[in-house]
């Protein structure tokens, strides 16, 4: 049974303490791009992997161009 000490929602937060030490986290695939030296990444085979979905959100009143531009493009 696991002990856990830190409870991390940031990847790169979970990554900095593997780095330090600290222990081994549970990550997404897409981590392993994050380029930690000394990190050894290891793919998890589960019986029945579950899909993770994906939200986007913004503030109603955000006027920034580049908000404009990625909705134009999803």
């Amino acid at each position: 049974r696991p002990v856990f000490t830190q409870y991390l929602t940031q990847v790169h937060s979970m990554l900095a303490l593997v780095n330090g030490g600290w222990g081994i986290a549970l990550v997404p695939e897409g981590a392993v791009r994050m380029r930690y030296g000394g990190i050894v990444f290891r793919p998890v085979d589960l019986p029945d992997p579950q899909p993770v979905e994906l939200n986007y959100v913004w503030r109603e009143s955000n006027d920034n161009p580049a908000l404009k531009a990625l909705l134009r493009h999803l």
